[in-house]
């Protein structure tokens, strides 16, 4: 009993789970709070992965998703200082209206944009947590602020992972390549986000809790110290993660029947 307690639990808390990417607005931002970060934030940029520091991650490296976190953001005009309020969404809550919450922000509180025009200050995000399981242990942490790129990568990498799921155990995560594919837009073709799964892989325990202590999806505001963000992320020793291989379902299992030559 008490297991399965304990699974159901870190199912939960998966973001896989609760991953919905239903709203009403969003779009591209390189404001983000220091807070969600573990280990390196990675960015795609010209269709390359790359961390801030400058280093282009190599196109053969495999990471485990280990969690997807979704968050509303209130910005200030100092955006280096971090948002001045910050929420996580709950399992399977969609983004809010993000024109219709601006527009209640008085002009004056409006932030510049990088295209340099000003814009509300309520912007959301997606966070994506990666563990290299298979050399250095290392992690890395991709922050999408919901572009039409990240959304449609996002979106195929959870509804795969939904489907093993279905039919292997529910704490099944991705392990995945960070690539990139071409996306057709009305301003041209270009490369966007491509996560396609090399592997399926259960972590003795589950996927690793990002939640904070008090578990209200109430992240504290940047600059303060331990914050109840870092106080989890220091209790999540990657060093003793182990992990099982899954074998990906057949074609019988999914449709219900033998295909016929």
């Amino acid at each position: 009993m008490t297991n399965d307690l304990t699974k159901k639990a870190s199912v939960e808390l998966d973001g896989f789970a609760g991953y919905t990417d239903e709203t009403a607005g969003g779009s591209g931002d390189d404001r983000v709070s220091n807070n969600v970060i573990l280990g390196s934030r990675i960015k795609f940029l010209d269709a390359k992965w790359i961390t801030t520091e400058g280093v282009v991650l190599p196109p053969d490296l495999e990471l485990v998703v280990i969690n997807i976190r979704r968050i509303v953001n209130k910005w200030g005009k100092d955006t280096d200082k971090g948002p001045l309020e910050s929420r996580e969404l709950a399992p399977g809550e969609p983004y809010p209206d993000f024109k219709e919450l601006n527009e209640k922000v008085p002009r004056k509180e409006w932030v510049r944009g990088p295209d340099g025009q000003p814009r509300g200050p309520y912007q959301g995000q997606r966070v994506v947590y990666l563990l290299d399981l298979d050399k250095t242990m290392s992690r890395y942490t991709w922050i999408d602020q919901l572009t039409v790129g990240g959304s449609i990568a996002m979106s195929e990498l959870v509804d795969q992972t939904r489907l093993m799921r279905k039919f292997r155990q529910a704490n099944v995560v991705p392990k995945v390549r960070l690539s990139n594919i071409y996306m057709h837009t009305r301003y041209g073709g270009r490369q966007r986000p491509h996560l396609p799964v090399a592997d399926w892989i259960i972590l003795d325990g589950g996927p690793p809790s990002l939640v904070g202590p008090g578990g209200d999806g109430q992240l504290p505001p940047a600059g303060k110290k331990s914050t109840p963000l870092e106080q989890s992320a220091k209790t999540i020793e990657v060093e003793a993660v182990k992990a099982t291989r899954v074998e990906k379902p057949s074609a019988k299992e999914v449709t219900g029947d033998e295909i016929k030559y």
